[in-house]
């Protein structure tokens, strides 16, 4: 019967589809790196096929500086990550192959070439892996060994299935390691053990993803950070505004509300409170408080002598009522938006700005945009190189979702939304969780989170101060931060020369106390210094001391409906490290498809 079984397997050899020589070239650059040249005459025999695959187990190592040729010229292929190994498909799905073939795969492999056990150090290599489906002929290997442990090696090797120990004969030339043998049955490989004294050569190390530590992963952040550079210079983010003095009035030709956009740049929905006051001021609303709460009322509509933004503030809170309860005050995020477009344009056409913000934003967005996809896209090419189709997809989807996320939770802190909040921080973790799986690794997770962060927060720097501040600007806003200062300190002698003066001295600076965040104390000064309560209030000094509303904004939902399951990633079937057939680095397996 065994007679039987082996003239089978000759036959098969003879006629069937096999490899008719399987030979290995490994030369030991150093501790930690290998470079492999592995050539395969592959008779495929009146089979049609497109080509092969080789299957090479990570063992904690990367594959580097891949090339494959078929019959002397460059093949097509495709490096996969299937998780545990990697696959090198070689062939065109569009073209057929038979009869003999020549495949050469050169690559390198980084990572533990030399490793510890037993108080000795040793070079394991699967000159050829346990994993082929079909027999080989003739299987050679050369292990090239450095220069440091030439003639001062053991050396044993192995053939058989994964886990045998049949030992077959090998040559110790010195400078290198030579091993042959013949008719290996599918699924059975060939490994070499080299040992030798630890002091000889250091055991090899893992290799790092921690990128952050490599000076090149900064040369990736190198065209963000030069963007940043460009857009500071250009729109004055580095410039010094200049000395303040203390102002006690208000800039005279500004409404609150554009004097919002010139102290941080941004017209904020947060600033519809000081222009609402700036309304009653001007006589166009009353607050009044019953048993009831505090609500609005519309004393006069336009006359024409309004700004066209407080035009739209004033239409927008009350649309045709007359009345509206401080805790029902919502205006469409499409007529803040309007307001928002309005004080812009009014700021460039009275000369404090030489162009519109939005404009310069809305560039530098697009501009960050481009630029760190460039930027990341380099960082993952240089990561993952020839496998970088395959992962880019996925990775792009999940920061995608990320990205999706932190927008929303932004949006959802700014409007307290507590259930917002914390839907937001699931999709970001789930998204997370996502991503890892894909990259497979925390170390280079933490590297692509830093990069992130890098670009995050420096955008968002950027992009709070951009501004386009004329000279006359500039002198605009130093007059604005002296007038912060005054009401921040709030001196009670200046401001009682003032109400002698004007007795609505308060009322007129509380909407920028409120617009600078300074409003409580400012609203204490009332009682303390006895000032008429303003024309616009029926109530008395210790319910105006706590006056307070806050006007929102409303806007459909920017959530999308689902949440990213994370998939799974198959492994290997070989791999591992041991004086056995199948124990050592390279190896692995292959078959045709």
């Amino acid at each position: 019967m065994k007679k039987l079984v082996l003239l089978l397997f000759f036959t098969l050899a003879l006629f069937g589809e096999h490899i008719e020589h399987f030979d290995t070239k490994v030369a030991i650059k150093d501790s930690s790196t290998a470079n492999i040249k592995e050539s395969i005459l592959w008779d495929f025999g009146f089979n049609s096929r497109h080509g092969i695959y080789r299957d090479i187990p990570k063992n904690d190592m990367l594959i580097r500086n891949l090339k494959v040729y078929q019959n002397g010229s460059s093949a097509t292929y495709k490096l996969m990550d299937k998780g545990d190994f990697w696959r090198i498909r070689i062939g065109d799905a569009n073209r057929y192959v038979s009869g003999k073939v020549k495949y050469v795969i050169i690559y390198n492999l980084l990572g533990e070439v030399v490793r510890t056990k037993d108080n000795k150090n040793y070079i394991i290599a699967d000159l050829i892996g346990t994993g082929f489906k079909k027999p080989i002929k003739l299987a050679t290997g050369t292990i090239y060994l450095p220069p440091q442990i030439q003639n001062k090696v053991d050396v044993k090797a192995y053939r058989g299935r994964f886990g045998s120990t049949k030992q077959i004969s090998v040559k110790n030339l010195g400078d290198r390691v030579e091993v042959v043998t013949r008719n290996l049955a599918p699924n059975e490989g060939v490994t070499v053990a080299i040992s030798f004294d630890p002091s000889l050569m250091e055991a090899g190390k893992k290799p790092s993803q921690k990128y952050w530590q490599n000076p090149i992963y900064y040369l990736f952040l190198a065209p963000i950070l030069a963007l940043f550079y460009y857009f500071g210079k250009r729109f004055n983010i580095f410039k010094d505004i200049g000395s303040i003095a203390p102002r006690y009035h208000p800039p005279k030709d500004l409404t609150v509300m554009e004097a919002g956009l010139l102290k941080d740049n941004f017209v904020d929905f947060i600033e519809l409170k000081p222009a609402i006051l700036e309304l009653a001021n001007l006589g166009y609303i009353k607050i009044e408080e019953d048993q009831d709460g505090m609500y609005l009322k519309k004393v006069k509509g336009n006359d024409g002598k309004l700004s066209i933004e407080q035009e739209k503030i004033l239409d927008a809170i009350f649309g045709s009522s007359e009345i509206m309860p401080t805790d029902s005050i919502k205006i469409d995020s499409s007529d803040f938006e309007g307001i928002r477009e309005r004080v812009h344009q009014e700021l460039v056409r009275k000369g404090y700005f030489g162009s519109s913000v939005k404009s310069a934003r809305e560039g530098f967005k697009f501009a960050v945009i481009g630029v760190a996809l460039l930027s990341i896209s380099a960082f993952f090419y240089y990561v993952y190189q020839d496998t970088i189709m395959e992962k880019i997809v996925p990775i792009a989807i999940s920061v995608g979702f990320i990205g999706v996320g932190v927008f929303n939770l932004l949006g959802a802190l700014k409007s307290k939304d507590f259930g917002a909040i914390i839907f937001s921080l699931v999709w970001i973790a789930f998204s997370s969780i996502f991503l890892f799986t894909v990259i497979g690794s925390k170390d280079l997770l933490i590297s692509l989170l830093l990069m992130l962060a890098i670009i995050v927060i420096g955008s968002y720097l950027i992009y709070r101060r951009l501004n386009t501040l004329t000279f006359k600007g500039v002198l605009a806003k130093r007059h604005l931060l002296g007038l912060k200062e005054f009401i921040d300190k709030a001196d009670k002698d200046k401001i009682k020369f003032f109400l002698q003066e004007d007795k609505k001295y308060l009322d007129k600076m509380l909407p920028f106390a409120v617009l600078f965040g300074l409003n409580n104390h400012w609203l204490s000064l009332y009682k303390e210094l006895q000032a008429p309560l303003p024309d616009w209030y029926n109530g008395g000094y210790d319910t105006f001391s706590n006056i307070d509303f806050e006007p929102s904004v409303f806007r459909e939902s920017n959530f999308t409906d689902g949440i990213p399951s994370s998939p799974s990633i198959s492994s290997g079937d070989f791999g591992g490290f041991g004086d056995f057939s199948g124990g050592g680095f390279g190896g692995g397996g292959g078959d045709s498809w």
